[in-house]
């Protein structure tokens, strides 16, 4: 029992277990067009891995070109979805636009889920993921 042992833990991936939550991301339409006022619908699928009943938000964000409303102004978006029970799992719809100045590219879709302490203003831990969505 050396040293060296403890390098795992310290830089090591971290297990499912010590992960609040898991987060599934997909895209329908997987692509949107550039240059045009269209739209995809993100859907984003949550489970709670902890043991107890955790209270749960969520936090979208897109890239400058892309946004989370018809205008394309809203860049970032928080929905809170209440207490998710032990292995209890939710899917949220967000509906993610592209407008007439948008060029072709690959743009990042950042969503974090946040469990909360008590009320949605104290932190508790959160996990963050990202995936691309390609504008052609």
């Amino acid at each position: 029992m050396g040293i060296l042992d403890n390098l795992k833990n310290l830089f090591g991936k971290k297990e499912k277990s010590d992960l609040p939550f898991s987060i599934r991301m997909h895209f329908v339409p997987i692509r949107l067009d550039s240059y045009k006022n269209n739209s995809t619908t993100l859907f984003i699928n949550i489970k709670n891995l902890q043991d107890d009943e955790v209270l749960t938000s969520i936090d979208i964000s897109c890239d400058k070109e892309l946004g989370l409303d018809q205008s394309c102004i809203t860049k970032r978006k928080e929905i809170r979805l209440g207490f998710l029970k032990k292995n209890e799992e939710r899917e949220v719809k967000v509906p993610i636009y592209c407008s007439v100045t948008t060029p072709p590219g690959d743009y990042e879709i950042t969503v974090s889920a946040i469990a909360h302490y008590r009320t949605y203003e104290y932190v508790n831990n959160s996990v963050k993921t990202s995936q691309k969505l390609r504008v052609v």
